[in-house]
């Protein structure tokens, strides 16, 4: 029976909260870059 240590699993939550805020930066700075071309396309049309 394999038991997990506690600072273990902390780290594993700890890891998928970094991963989860940078993909949430990520994902923003993208809909950011999408809105921004829309405007720039608008102006230039």
């Amino acid at each position: 029976m394999t038991q997990v240590p506690e600072h273990e699993a902390n780290l594993k939550i700890y890891f998928y909260i970094m991963v989860n805020r940078l993909f949430t930066v990520a994902y923003g700075e993208y809909i950011a870059l999408l809105m921004s071309i829309k405007i720039i396309l608008k102006t230039i049309t």
